[in-house]
């Protein structure tokens, strides 16, 4: 099966992704599943684009000022020893942050640490809100589909569990599950684990009501999509501005702080003075 040769490379495919092939292979929905992670992937590959775009200057004005301030070391006692000091600290600091970006997405594929950093991007306020409707999304997908296809619910909760990627939401399924084996209706079962908005819960009540709880589900599954993609963006501006803002305040501190270097007399050099013509420094009368 797909999902079991998927599980075999976990660098390629997260956990979700192949909690959606095994979703779209038990109910014979593989090619709108793959069409889903098609989709997704192209929504990834954009927000890279984005946040590449949004941090270029920042990034080019940092190395820039990285190489060109500590040129007035060149001129001191220190010489091109201090330049290259300075500058390649400034630089291997930037190169540092860079790597820490390009591998983040590795560490957060690795169970170890995957699992804790997004149990803490669930939980933390600022983090929740870009993650939690992204991880909604796939939930409620999962479900949809399974629902559609005539699965029944715990065995719907459970591939929609697998298919979030997320150890939350796994949580809040399994949760669910149990709740509606005891005999609660879906909707209820979602409001006692904290999972969706109260609009998401009415509109899960109504599905249930009209017979129609897999078209609602996927609707929801929409809206929980369009919803991170307009939070995403946001973030992105306000991330680029931030930067933007940072940078032209490291700037200015480090023009500031070469000007008085370059303008003031070191202290060895006033007393030198001092030495060879005494009484240079009196006040005049």
């Amino acid at each position: 099966m797909l999902s079991n040769a998927a599980a075999s490379a976990p660098e390629l495919f997260p956990p979700g992704e192949r909690g959606l092939l095994e979703v779209g292979e038990l109910t014979g929905r593989l090619p709108e599943v793959l069409t889903r992670m098609a989709a997704a992937l192209s929504r990834r590959a954009a927000v890279r684009r984005n946040l590449l775009k949004s941090s270029a200057y920042p990034v080019f004005l940092l190395v820039m000022a990285t190489l060109s301030l500590p040129l007035p070391e060149l001129v001191t006692a220190r010489g091109i020893g201090g330049y290259l000091v300075q500058a390649g600290s400034g630089l291997a600091l930037l190169v540092g942050l860079v790597c820490l970006v390009i591998f983040a997405p590795r560490l957060m594929a690795r169970r170890d640490l995957g699992t804790g950093l997004r149990r803490f991007a669930w939980k933390a306020p600022v983090f929740g809100f870009l993650y939690r409707p992204g991880v909604r999304a796939e939930t409620l997908q999962a479900a949809a589909i399974g629902i559609a296809s005539g699965l029944g619910l715990p065995q719907t909760l459970r591939l929609a569990s697998i298919a979030s990627g997320d150890p939350s939401a796994a949580d809040a399924c399994r949760e669910i599950a149990r709740r509606v084996d005891a005999g609660s209706d879906l909707s209820s079962a979602f409001a006692a684990v904290d999972f969706l908005p109260p609009a998401m819960l009415l509109s899960i009540t109504g599905g249930e009501r009209g017979g129609d709880l897999d078209v609602v589900l996927a609707r929801l599954a929409e809206e929980s999509l369009a919803e991170h993609e307009r939070r995403t963006g946001t973030a992105l501006k306000v991330f680029g501005w931030t930067l933007m803002a940072v940078v032209f305040g490291v700037l200015a501190y480090k023009i500031i702080g070469q000007a008085q270097t370059v303008t003031g007399v070191p202290d060895d050099v006033l007393r030198q003075i001092e030495r060879e013509i005494p009484g240079v420094f009196k006040p005049m009368r």
